[in-house]
């Protein structure tokens, strides 16, 4: 996410997007043949990426809707958004796993910002921190089980590396 904008009720996010299998050229840093994305109405148009040129990030804006921002600091603003990140025979999502890594380690740090130091086992960590931590790396467990499961079995012995 780059920019909310609640006054003009639009938001900014920087996509980056990754052609894989027979949609990728080798590397995967470019599409094989012209590659356009299907948005919604509320992103403004279609994304097209043309064949063999290197892809680079697109900023999107999406609409925003939901409360009116005179109702500040009780606004709310709502927007949809789909994202397919475990998706069968697609191996190891390595953003994913790298996002979800990240955030079960910088859980901890942020939970010692608490006003007053709470101690270990204090009703903050009960009701919100070990809660976080425990969904969190569940999460991460089946990313890696469902990748583990997706991959291709190795090759035989003497076989041909492609």
């Amino acid at each position: 996410m780059q920019r909310v904008d609640a006054a003009g009720r639009e938001l900014v996010l920087r996509v980056l997007v990754t052609p894989r299998g027979a949609l990728a050229e080798a590397g995967g840093i470019s599409p094989a043949e012209n590659l356009t994305l299907q948005t919604s109405s509320s992103v403004r148009g279609d994304l097209t990426f043309p064949a063999h040129s290197r892809i680079a990030t697109v900023d999107v804006p999406v609409t925003l809707t939901g409360g009116p921002i005179t109702d500040h600091p009780f606004d709310a603003y709502e927007t949809d958004m789909e994202l397919h990140l475990v998706r069968r025979r697609m191996g190891l999502t390595w953003p994913a796993l790298g996002w979800m890594a990240a955030t079960l380690f910088a859980l901890a740090a942020f939970r010692n910002t608490a006003p007053g130091a709470p101690p270990i086992g204090s009703l903050l960590d009960y009701l919100a921190f070990f809660w976080a931590e425990t969904l969190i790396a569940f999460c991460v467990i089946v990313v890696v089980v469902r990748a583990v499961r997706a991959e291709d079995p190795p090759p035989p012995r003497g076989a041909p590396v492609p």
